[in-house]
């Protein structure tokens, strides 16, 4: 009989998403579709409706999906709301990149990820803690597998660091969980990061910003995982200032496109499968092994 750890998997952007329904897939095949543990949730986030219907999705995400509000212009609300102070992290030159409507997306410009995830954290925020609820609201499982013990959360957080919405959201995000959830979770993140897209763009005619928008997350996160409480770090989110005394992933992991004998994965789906199995196996008796900073697997 299988054990199962209470996990919430959030998929930030495509390649986010496409991580998560691999993982969502496997339990899935083991569980039978539609009957996955109600101690296994999936919260999915991006600002492009047609990742829903994308064939090439390993299962269905449509129920995961965020509700994206309508009628909301992200330019006019920057210049709307800059004029009144707020947003001042956003470099006006970029302010030309944002989009009229919140659906067409970041375009690989990792501060219109940010706004964007700032604009919806009404509509995110109800669907994480509704994710929490599930996980935590049944102590026992049904006939077929255990639940670990272990009263914490696992909260699992995959996204691309080279593009835009993943890149400018994966801050956001877990600031708004540790913020909220605290001792009661244990958050991991998974960050790819920009060798695969450039495989399999050599030209850097669809990728011109990966390599940057890779770079940038990485000084933003090294800085932010050395918070303490001797080194309290603030920022703003949603025009509110927010200090951490903590780093706000417990464990981030980059993830490249070379394997362990140094051959490259040339497709982003080929590393979202490996990705997803790896968050699943998380999920279950295995998750502490290949959890460990010595792993790996």
């Amino acid at each position: 009989m299988p054990t199962i750890r209470r996990s919430v998997y959030v998929g930030l952007g495509g390649t986010g998403i496409k991580a998560i329904a691999n993982a969502k897939k496997m339990y899935e095949d083991i569980f039978g579709e539609g009957n996955i543990p109600p101690q296994i949730a999936f919260v999915a986030i991006d600002f492009d409706k047609a990742i829903v219907n994308d064939q090439k999705l390993p299962t269905r995400i449509d129920d995961d999906f965020i509700t994206l509000p309508s009628g909301v212009n992200p330019h006019h609300t920057y210049v709307n709301m800059a004029s009144r102070g707020m947003y001042q992290w956003l470099f006006p030159k970029n302010a030309d990149y944002l989009p009229d409507s919140i659906e067409d997306g970041a375009a690989q410009v990792r501060t219109t990820g940010r706004l964007l995830t700032e604009l919806i954290m009404a509509n995110i925020v109800p669907k994480i803690d509704q994710a929490m609820q599930s996980v935590t609201n049944l102590a026992a499982g049904a006939e077929g597998y255990n639940v670990s013990e272990d009263s914490r959360v696992d909260v699992h957080v995959a996204m691309s660091l080279a593009g835009g919405t993943g890149c400018g959201s994966f801050i956001n995000i877990a600031q708004l969980i540790k913020e909220k959830y605290g001792s009661k979770i244990t958050l991991y993140g998974y960050g790819v990061l920009y060798s695969v897209f450039r495989a399999m763009d050599p030209g850097t005619l669809e990728t011109p910003r990966v390599r940057l928008n890779t770079y940038s997350a990485i000084l933003d996160l090294d800085y932010l995982q050395t918070a303490s409480t001797t080194n309290p770090i603030s920022f703003t989110v949603a025009g509110q200032t927010k200090t951490i005394i903590a780093p706000l992933y417990d464990n981030f992991y980059l993830v490249d496109n070379r394997t362990e004998n140094g051959e490259a994965v040339d497709n982003v789906n080929v590393l979202c499968q490996a990705l997803g199995t790896c968050m699943y196996l998380s999920g279950g008796e295995l998750g502490d092994a290949v959890r460990s900073v010595l792993c790996n697997v």
